[in-house]
């Protein structure tokens, strides 16, 4: 348990600095006066590369660990425990503020690259200032939603402590009663009878319908948009430059999918079978926070004057090198 445990604080760490390090990067590339031909596009890149960070930091800091028991799911916080069980709980409800956040963030790339090619006559929904201040709005009360959903509605009730008592203490090491967790609680199985626990499933419904949701448009989105680029007349240049944006909007697309969406479908999945596939669930919100570093790696990589201009500076690199290497001659020739 101690291995595990040191493992995982590791990697939550390690993903914490390499989020740091390639967002930074990213928003550095971003601001350079080569990417300004991104035109609007680049403050909702900027904006997601600080959310990256920030959303390591609240992994980092809440630490979350996931136990499957029977048909329920429950995640505590690792590092805080005992008489600050409660600051445990609240930084788990941000943590997942922050993943529905980055969901929703991801849709509106999506949405705004839709909104240029297909219908630039909408092109007002990004540009005016009451448009920007209502996308904050939404993006904040999409983020207090989660939070919302997580801090009330996934509350642990004292049946469920009496539940899961003896699974925790076997299985964490820890008694339930100094953990600050939340736990998503659809039914129990008494004497034949099952008992279905309303809240948690309407809670469990509604935000399973967001990703859900999020997911549905930026499927939908990137079809139309691919359309639209093989349909409109567009300068080669601007076409190549929309071509770009797209491909690396689809990686930054995929690699969520397959490191967020997909793992937390599967245990939503696992929970309603009933199935305790912990060895799968510990992981999951480890590989969630992955993406936080992959998604800039992935745009710098698909976006040429971004990796022309890391190649620019690595090679700037190794002449400046080279010369600090030369041993000036400073003899006399007659």
């Amino acid at each position: 348990m101690l291995f595990t445990h040191y493992n995982f604080s590791v990697l939550s760490f390690v993903t914490l600095i390499l989020a740091a390090v390639t967002n930074s990067v990213l928003i550095t590339l971003i601001c350079s006066k080569s990417s300004k031909i991104i035109g609007g596009y680049r403050y909702i890149m900027i904006s997601f590369g600080i959310f990256n960070v920030l959303y390591s930091l609240t992994a980092f800091f809440s630490h979350p660990k996931v136990i499957l028991i029977e048909a329920s799911y429950m995640a505590y916080s690792g590092n805080f425990r005992g008489e600050l069980k409660s600051v445990g709980y609240f930084s788990l409800s941000v943590f997942i503020a922050m993943y529905g956040l980055s969901t929703f963030l991801l849709a509106i790339h999506f949405v705004y690259r839709y909104v240029i090619i297909c219908r630039p006559n909408h092109c007002y929904l990004f540009s005016s200032l009451k448009w920007k201040v209502a996308w904050v709005v939404f993006t904040l009360l999409w983020g207090l939603t989660y939070f919302s959903i997580n801090f009330f509605i996934f509350a642990p009730s004292e049946r469920y402590r009496d539940f899961a008592r003896a699974t925790v203490l076997s299985r964490a090491n820890y008694t339930i009663d100094e953990l600050g967790f939340f736990c998503v609680f659809i039914y129990e199985i008494i004497d034949g009878e099952t008992i279905i626990y309303i809240s948690y499933c309407v809670g469990l419904f509604i935000m399973v319908v967001m990703m859900f949701f999020t997911f549905v448009v930026m499927i939908c989105c990137g079809i139309q948009i691919i359309r639209a680029l093989e349909r409109i007349s567009l300068s080669s240049k601007t076409r190549n430059l929309q071509h770009q944006l797209l491909r690396a909007l689809i990686v930054q697309a995929t690699i969520p999918f397959i490191f967020s969406y997909l793992p937390r479908f599967l245990m939503f999945a696992f929970v309603i079978k009933g199935s305790s596939r912990n060895a799968f669930s510990a992981f999951v919100p480890y590989t969630i926070a992955l993406y936080t570093f992959l998604d800039p790696i992935a745009i710098i990589a698909f976006i040429p004057s971004f990796r022309k201009k890391i190649f620019d500076l690595r090679r700037c690199r190794e002449v400046v090198n080279a010369v600090s290497r030369t041993k000036p001659d400073f003899s006399l020739r007659y």
